[in-house]
Protein backbone atom coordinates (compact mmCIF):
# COMPACT_ATOMS: atom_id res chain seq x y z
CA UNK A 1 0.00 0.00 0.00
CA UNK A 2 0.88 3.65 -0.98
CA UNK A 3 1.80 6.18 1.76
CA UNK A 4 -1.11 8.30 0.19
CA UNK A 5 -3.04 4.51 0.57
CA UNK A 6 -2.01 4.45 3.95
CA UNK A 7 -3.24 7.91 4.95
CA UNK A 8 -6.65 7.78 3.56
CA UNK A 9 -6.95 4.55 4.97
CA UNK A 10 -6.07 6.68 8.44
CA UNK A 11 -8.19 9.41 7.73
CA UNK A 12 -11.15 7.43 7.66
CA UNK A 13 -10.81 5.52 10.55
CA UNK A 14 -9.83 8.92 12.40
CA UNK A 15 -12.93 10.38 10.72
CA UNK A 16 -15.55 7.77 10.19
CA UNK A 17 -17.07 7.30 13.26
CA UNK A 18 -17.65 11.06 13.74
CA UNK A 19 -20.11 11.28 10.76
CA UNK A 20 -22.56 9.95 13.62
CA UNK A 21 -21.41 12.48 16.12
CA UNK A 22 -24.64 14.27 18.27
CA UNK A 23 -22.57 17.41 17.18
CA UNK A 24 -24.14 18.95 13.79
CA UNK A 25 -20.71 21.14 13.01
CA UNK A 26 -18.83 17.87 13.34
CA UNK A 27 -20.88 15.73 11.44
CA UNK A 28 -20.73 18.84 8.47
CA UNK A 29 -16.89 19.18 8.87
CA UNK A 30 -16.60 14.65 8.26
CA UNK A 31 -18.93 14.70 5.32
CA UNK A 32 -17.57 17.70 3.62
CA UNK A 33 -14.16 15.92 4.25
CA UNK A 34 -15.38 12.66 2.62
CA UNK A 35 -16.76 15.11 -0.37
CA UNK A 36 -13.67 16.58 -0.53
CA UNK A 37 -12.14 12.84 -1.39
CA UNK A 38 -14.81 12.32 -3.63
CA UNK A 39 -14.13 15.39 -5.71
CA UNK A 40 -10.41 15.20 -6.16
CA UNK A 41 -10.40 11.03 -6.46
CA UNK A 42 -8.17 10.64 -3.82
CA UNK A 43 -6.39 7.61 -4.49
CA UNK A 44 -8.73 5.88 -7.47
CA UNK A 45 -6.89 2.94 -7.87
CA UNK A 46 -8.04 1.98 -4.04
CA UNK A 47 -11.43 0.83 -5.62
CA UNK A 48 -12.76 -0.66 -1.91
CA UNK A 49 -11.52 2.51 -0.20
CA UNK A 50 -13.41 4.47 -2.28
CA UNK A 51 -16.62 2.48 -2.52
CA UNK A 52 -16.49 2.37 1.69
CA UNK A 53 -15.99 6.11 1.56
CA UNK A 54 -18.94 6.61 -0.87
CA UNK A 55 -21.13 3.96 1.62
CA UNK A 56 -20.36 6.16 4.81
CA UNK A 57 -21.50 9.78 2.66
CA UNK A 58 -24.88 7.48 1.74
CA UNK A 59 -25.10 6.50 5.24
CA UNK A 60 -26.47 9.97 6.37
CA UNK A 61 -29.83 10.55 4.33
CA UNK A 62 -31.70 10.88 7.06
CA UNK A 63 -29.18 13.17 9.24
CA UNK A 64 -31.76 15.70 11.01
CA UNK A 65 -29.70 18.48 9.67
CA UNK A 66 -29.97 20.08 6.32
CA UNK A 67 -26.50 20.98 5.95
CA UNK A 68 -24.84 17.67 6.54
CA UNK A 69 -27.80 16.53 3.41
CA UNK A 70 -26.56 19.23 1.35
CA UNK A 71 -22.63 18.28 1.80
CA UNK A 72 -24.26 14.82 1.00
CA UNK A 73 -26.11 15.38 -2.08
CA UNK A 74 -23.35 17.30 -3.09
CA UNK A 75 -20.90 14.77 -2.71
CA UNK A 76 -23.12 12.07 -4.95
CA UNK A 77 -23.27 14.70 -7.79
CA UNK A 78 -19.43 14.33 -8.16
CA UNK A 79 -19.87 10.33 -8.43
CA UNK A 80 -20.32 10.38 -11.76
CA UNK A 81 -18.02 12.43 -12.95
CA UNK A 82 -14.96 11.40 -10.53
CA UNK A 83 -15.07 7.61 -9.74
CA UNK A 84 -15.12 4.51 -12.42
CA UNK A 85 -18.47 3.67 -13.86
CA UNK A 86 -18.42 0.36 -12.45
CA UNK A 87 -18.83 1.73 -9.32
CA UNK A 88 -21.67 4.43 -10.31
CA UNK A 89 -23.77 1.55 -11.53
CA UNK A 90 -23.51 -0.18 -8.75
CA UNK A 91 -25.14 2.39 -6.90
CA UNK A 92 -26.81 3.90 -9.47
CA UNK A 93 -30.29 3.00 -7.75
CA UNK A 94 -29.23 4.00 -4.54
CA UNK A 95 -28.17 7.59 -5.17
CA UNK A 96 -31.30 8.03 -7.22
CA UNK A 97 -33.17 7.03 -4.24
CA UNK A 98 -31.93 9.88 -1.98
CA UNK A 99 -32.11 12.31 -4.67
CA UNK A 100 -35.77 11.62 -4.95
CA UNK A 101 -36.28 11.93 -1.76
CA UNK A 102 -34.66 15.36 -1.34
CA UNK A 103 -36.96 16.40 -4.32
CA UNK A 104 -39.85 15.43 -2.17
CA UNK A 105 -39.89 18.78 -0.38
CA UNK A 106 -42.18 19.96 2.82
CA UNK A 107 -40.26 23.46 2.74
CA UNK A 108 -38.94 24.88 0.45
CA UNK A 109 -37.43 28.49 1.86
CA UNK A 110 -35.45 26.05 4.32
CA UNK A 111 -34.62 23.50 1.66
CA UNK A 112 -34.03 25.23 -1.50
CA UNK A 113 -29.96 24.90 -1.60
CA UNK A 114 -30.42 20.91 -0.95
CA UNK A 115 -33.01 20.69 -3.45
CA UNK A 116 -31.13 22.77 -5.80
CA UNK A 117 -27.80 20.36 -5.42
CA UNK A 118 -30.54 17.24 -5.96
CA UNK A 119 -31.81 18.42 -9.12
CA UNK A 120 -28.05 19.32 -10.38
CA UNK A 121 -26.43 16.25 -9.00
CA UNK A 122 -29.83 14.50 -10.84
CA UNK A 123 -28.74 15.66 -13.82
CA UNK A 124 -24.87 14.82 -13.96
CA UNK A 125 -26.34 11.19 -13.04
CA UNK A 126 -28.09 10.75 -16.11
CA UNK A 127 -26.10 12.34 -18.11
CA UNK A 128 -23.66 10.06 -17.27
CA UNK A 129 -25.15 6.86 -17.69
CA UNK A 130 -26.36 6.75 -21.34
CA UNK A 131 -28.32 4.07 -21.75
CA UNK A 132 -28.87 3.14 -18.08
CA UNK A 133 -31.85 1.30 -17.00
CA UNK A 134 -33.76 4.12 -14.99
CA UNK A 135 -36.34 2.46 -14.23
CA UNK A 136 -39.70 4.65 -13.47
CA UNK A 137 -37.72 7.62 -11.80
CA UNK A 138 -38.07 9.87 -15.02
CA UNK A 139 -42.14 9.96 -14.50
CA UNK A 140 -41.72 10.33 -10.38
CA UNK A 141 -39.25 12.87 -11.20
CA UNK A 142 -41.00 14.62 -13.82
CA UNK A 143 -43.71 15.31 -11.52
CA UNK A 144 -42.46 15.83 -8.42
CA UNK A 145 -40.28 19.09 -10.22
CA UNK A 146 -43.07 20.87 -11.51
CA UNK A 147 -43.62 23.43 -8.82
CA UNK A 148 -39.69 24.48 -9.35
CA UNK A 149 -40.18 25.31 -12.53
CA UNK A 150 -42.31 28.99 -11.18
CA UNK A 151 -39.78 29.82 -7.97
CA UNK A 152 -38.30 32.56 -7.24
CA UNK A 153 -34.83 31.55 -7.73
CA UNK A 154 -33.56 31.40 -11.03
CA UNK A 155 -31.21 28.50 -9.80
CA UNK A 156 -34.40 26.10 -8.97
CA UNK A 157 -36.35 27.29 -12.58
CA UNK A 158 -33.10 26.70 -14.65
CA UNK A 159 -31.92 23.53 -13.18
CA UNK A 160 -35.66 22.00 -12.71
CA UNK A 161 -36.51 22.93 -16.56
CA UNK A 162 -33.09 21.48 -17.39
CA UNK A 163 -33.57 17.85 -15.44
CA UNK A 164 -37.12 17.61 -17.43
CA UNK A 165 -34.94 17.72 -20.61
CA UNK A 166 -32.50 15.56 -19.17
CA UNK A 167 -34.92 12.77 -17.81
CA UNK A 168 -36.38 13.04 -21.41
CA UNK A 169 -33.42 12.05 -22.87
CA UNK A 170 -32.75 9.15 -20.41
CA UNK A 171 -36.12 7.27 -21.06
CA UNK A 172 -36.04 3.54 -21.86
CA UNK A 173 -38.44 0.70 -22.56
CA UNK A 174 -40.14 0.11 -18.96
CA UNK A 175 -40.79 3.73 -18.92
CA UNK A 176 -44.34 4.66 -18.89
CA UNK A 177 -44.34 6.70 -21.94
CA UNK A 178 -47.85 7.78 -21.99
CA UNK A 179 -47.32 9.03 -18.69
CA UNK A 180 -44.37 11.12 -19.52
CA UNK A 181 -45.95 12.33 -22.45
CA UNK A 182 -48.81 13.72 -20.50
CA UNK A 183 -46.48 15.74 -17.96
CA UNK A 184 -44.68 16.92 -20.98
CA UNK A 185 -47.70 18.19 -22.32
CA UNK A 186 -48.65 19.68 -19.48
CA UNK A 187 -45.43 21.59 -18.66
CA UNK A 188 -45.33 22.75 -22.44
CA UNK A 189 -47.05 25.99 -21.63
CA UNK A 190 -44.98 26.60 -18.48
CA UNK A 191 -41.85 25.61 -20.78
CA UNK A 192 -42.87 28.65 -23.36
CA UNK A 193 -43.20 31.11 -20.86
CA UNK A 194 -39.87 30.90 -19.46
CA UNK A 195 -38.67 31.46 -23.12
CA UNK A 196 -39.15 35.24 -21.99
CA UNK A 197 -37.69 34.69 -18.47
CA UNK A 198 -35.46 37.71 -17.22
CA UNK A 199 -32.96 35.13 -16.75
CA UNK A 200 -30.75 34.35 -19.79
CA UNK A 201 -29.91 30.95 -18.64
CA UNK A 202 -33.82 30.06 -17.77
CA UNK A 203 -34.25 30.91 -21.22
CA UNK A 204 -31.29 28.87 -22.70
CA UNK A 205 -32.25 25.65 -20.16
CA UNK A 206 -36.13 26.38 -21.83
CA UNK A 207 -34.82 26.17 -25.50
CA UNK A 208 -32.47 23.03 -24.82
CA UNK A 209 -35.71 21.01 -22.83
CA UNK A 210 -38.65 22.12 -25.13
CA UNK A 211 -36.00 20.40 -27.97
CA UNK A 212 -35.47 17.52 -25.76
CA UNK A 213 -39.36 16.70 -24.73
CA UNK A 214 -40.41 17.70 -28.10
CA UNK A 215 -40.13 14.06 -29.56
CA UNK A 216 -43.12 13.49 -26.63
CA UNK A 217 -45.83 15.47 -27.57
CA UNK A 218 -46.71 13.80 -30.95
CA UNK A 219 -46.63 16.34 -33.21
CA UNK A 220 -44.17 15.69 -35.92
CA UNK A 221 -44.62 19.16 -37.62
CA UNK A 222 -44.43 21.18 -33.81
CA UNK A 223 -40.84 18.98 -33.67
CA UNK A 224 -39.19 19.77 -37.03
CA UNK A 225 -40.95 23.79 -35.71
CA UNK A 226 -39.03 23.74 -32.32
CA UNK A 227 -36.05 22.25 -33.93
CA UNK A 228 -35.56 25.06 -36.25
CA UNK A 229 -36.72 27.80 -34.15
CA UNK A 230 -34.88 26.95 -30.22
CA UNK A 231 -31.02 26.23 -31.49
CA UNK A 232 -28.86 27.78 -28.92
CA UNK A 233 -27.71 30.47 -31.90
CA UNK A 234 -30.85 31.00 -33.06
CA UNK A 235 -32.37 34.61 -32.55
CA UNK A 236 -36.22 33.97 -31.34
CA UNK A 237 -38.76 36.15 -32.59
CA UNK A 238 -41.01 35.44 -29.84
CA UNK A 239 -44.42 36.31 -31.06
CA UNK A 240 -44.04 34.88 -34.67
CA UNK A 241 -42.71 31.62 -33.03
CA UNK A 242 -45.71 31.21 -30.57
CA UNK A 243 -48.18 32.36 -33.23
CA UNK A 244 -46.74 29.81 -35.44
CA UNK A 245 -47.22 27.26 -32.59
CA UNK A 246 -50.65 27.80 -32.05
CA UNK A 247 -51.70 27.40 -35.93
CA UNK A 248 -50.01 23.82 -35.38
CA UNK A 249 -51.45 22.81 -32.22
CA UNK A 250 -55.07 23.68 -32.83
CA UNK A 251 -56.76 22.21 -29.29
CA UNK A 252 -54.35 24.42 -27.35
CA UNK A 253 -55.16 28.12 -29.17
CA UNK A 254 -57.16 29.46 -26.24
CA UNK A 255 -55.14 28.73 -23.85
CA UNK A 256 -51.83 29.96 -24.83
CA UNK A 257 -54.00 33.31 -26.46
CA UNK A 258 -54.80 33.47 -22.86
CA UNK A 259 -51.49 33.70 -21.36
CA UNK A 260 -49.70 35.33 -24.26
CA UNK A 261 -51.70 38.22 -24.44
CA UNK A 262 -53.80 39.86 -26.82
CA UNK A 263 -51.38 40.92 -29.20
CA UNK A 264 -50.73 37.41 -30.59
CA UNK A 265 -54.64 36.48 -30.78
CA UNK A 266 -55.23 39.79 -32.41
CA UNK A 267 -52.63 39.22 -35.13
CA UNK A 268 -54.13 35.65 -35.60
CA UNK A 269 -57.78 37.40 -36.45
Amino acid sequence: MSRHAAHFVMDRLLYGPIIRSDLIPQRTLVVAFFTYLIKDNVESKQAVLIENLLEMILDVQLDQSCWVRNIEVQGLGYTPENLNKELVVRYCNQILGILMNCLDYHNLGNESELILESLQSFSKLLNSLPGFKFSSFQVTGAVRIKLLFSQEDPGLRRSSIQLLGDLATSLGQKTNLEVFKEQNQENLITLLLHLCDPDVYVVKASKSTIQKVGPYLDFPEVYRMIQECLGDDTDLMFTDFIKELIKRIGFMESMISRLFGDQIEDELV
